[in-house]
């Protein structure tokens, strides 16, 4: 939908860039950070013996106009801004990266630096700003590259304790781009650039990787003309991505009205092809703030609808962690334990205590209070639980610090935010389900997922082949008659495995030799006859 600013909303935003917290608090800072930064990143520098060296200056906040060569009146302007700025250029770098978790992507590239990968840091931004390749694919590679990077001096030691490798954020890149050249990228802040323009119209890009970055960068530009053509002197992207944060300072999320939990359902509704009513009890559920355990048989969409619900609710990928439990998974991977590292010298090895996936989550979500973060636990049943969860079953009944626990291996305090949703799924096929006991199961909020004929009609009727779908339902609902005659309801077989578009060309028989067929000689080993008669009444016309 098109960015759309009416008279009062046209309004607002004149008296924001009017007032004296936008210049003060808003563009002066960010302009003070883009003379520093494109000045370092500019060809000049970056093809610079000095440039490592000068990279690291600026993620400790100690790069200074003279370094990259500001004329006396913009170098003494910037140190006037920053002396302003609590913490200085480090502070001013940290709101742009996202706050205190923003921080995170700061601290290990002067150690990347000291560690001799100076030369590799350069190569990275050199392609992020310089290539030829369009602009989501150059952040991706970004991101593919700087993990790397952080993984191999992860390896050679370089890592401090309670250090862990960490996806490049879209605020770091925002910060990086839109510091580079503010008249064509902008700085990235999820929560508030979401609301703001989801009150335009706009629809937010639930897509991962430097999709979502371009898709809100073109936002922000259809804001840019849109508030221009209301009048207001708009210099740069600084002064539409300030106005829309200041506006999503202001807009309470939840409502009813745009951008609220009536367009959220609709949106979940369409990509999940549930009914809209469906999808906002869904959406009321997320928010009471229980975890959610979507159970049923195979092929009923749970991990699908698990992902599409996250996006939903996160702002992006970022506050989103998916992991899958299997029966080797431990407490130690899930929480926190103690892995050996290669020591700094020598090869000799040490033993650091390394957070698992669930504090990381819990610490981002500490340091991030205003953002909501998801965490996907899929096949929850394969795993040990009681030996995976431990006493963090108590943190998830009693969040914040009426939940406080004592680490057993850091000794830390640890509490869960309540700003962290959990989404279990279980696959009621497998019979390890029997083992998730009563205690765990009373703390979770219980959806079944059934196979869904409506869903796959749907589906069907969505790739422009209507009634295959209605065959298909039909084909399924047989199926599944007959298996209820010899099984039960915890080991149908789902909609997914009927929604293939090479079923239009092949036909239903591939489907069955290759999918349902193994499935189904699994559930009935001891009935090798009953096989038959199911394929008679899934294949029969």
């Amino acid at each position: 939908m098109a960015i759309q600013i009416n008279l009062q909303q046209a309004a607002v935003f004149k008296s924001y860039f009017e007032s004296l917290a936008f210049a003060e608090e808003e563009r002066n800072y960010k302009w003070a950070v883009h003379l520093l930064v494109s000045g370092l990143l500019s060809e000049r520098l970056i093809e610079s013996e000095n440039f490592p060296s000068l990279l690291a200056k600026l993620m400790t906040g100690k790069l200074t106009p003279q370094d990259v060569g500001l004329a006396s009146g913009e170098a003494e302007a910037v140190e006037a801004e920053l002396q302003n700025m609590d913490g200085g250029l480090f502070g001013a770098l940290a709101n742009l990266c996202g706050g205190q978790w923003g921080t995170l992507q700061l601290y290990w590239i002067p150690v990347a630096v000291d560690y001799g990968f100076g030369e590799r840091l350069r190569q990275a931004f050199r392609a992020l700003l310089m290539g030829k390749d369009p602009l989501k694919e150059r952040i991706d590679t970004f991101r593919e590259v700087m993990e790397g990077i952080q993984v191999e001096l992860r390896d050679a030691g370089g890592f401090k304790p309670k250090w862990t490798v960490q996806r490049i954020s879209y605020p770091f890149i925002g910060m990086v781009l839109g510091a580079y050249d503010p008249t064509a990228y902008t700085f990235y802040h999820a929560g508030n650039l979401k609301r703001a323009l989801e009150e335009l119209g706009a629809d937010w890009p639930n897509i991962e990787g430097g999709r979502r970055y371009v898709a809100v960068l073109e936002l922000v530009r259809e804001s840019e003309s849109a508030l221009r053509a209301e009048g207001l002197p708009i210099r740069d992207l600084i002064d539409v991505q300030s106005l829309l944060y200041m506006r999503g300072e202001e807009l309470k999320p939840g409502g009813e009205g745009p951008g609220g939990r009536h367009d959220a359902a609709e949106q979940l509704a369409a990509s999940i092809l549930w009914p809209t009513d469906r999808a906002r009890q869904l959406l009321a559920l997320a928010e009471r703030g229980r975890p959610l355990l979507f159970s049923g048989p195979p092929g009923t969409g749970k991990t699908f609808v698990a992902r599409a619900l996250a996006r939903i609710i996160a702002p992006d990928d970022d506050h989103i962690e998916v992991v899958q439990f299997h029966p080797s998974y431990a407490y130690e991977d899930f929480m926190e334990g103690i892995r050996p590292r290669v020591g700094d010298s020598g090869g000799t090895i040490r033993y650091d205590i390394q957070p698992g996936v669930f504090r990381r989550i819990a610490n981002e979500a500490a340091d991030d209070p205003e953002s909501p973060f998801v965490l996907i636990i899929d096949e929850m049943n394969r795993a040990n639980l009681p030996r995976v969860l431990g006493e963090v079953l108590y943190c998830i009944e009693y969040r914040g610090k009426n939940g406080e626990i004592q680490l057993p291996y850091s000794g830390e305090a640890f509490s869960l935010p309540e700003n962290v949703l959990i989404i279990g799924t279980m696959n009621t096929a497998d019979r390890s389900i029997a083992l998730v006991d009563a205690a765990l199961r009373r703390r979770f909020l219980e959806l079944e997922f059934p196979p869904d004929l409506d869903v796959l009609k749907r589906w069907w009727a969505q790739q422009g082949n209507p009634d295959l779908g209605e065959d298909a339902a039909a084909r399924l609902e047989r199926l599944n008659a007959e298996l209820m005659t010899r099984l039960d309801a915890h080991r149908l077989i789902g909609h997914t495995y009927l929604m293939n578009q090479h079923i239009a060309e092949e036909g239903f028989e591939p489907v069955w030799e290759w999918q349902l067929k193994p499935v189904l000689q699994e559930h009935l080993h001891a009935h090798p006859d009953d096989v038959e008669q199911l394929r008679k009444a899934f294949l029969s016309e």
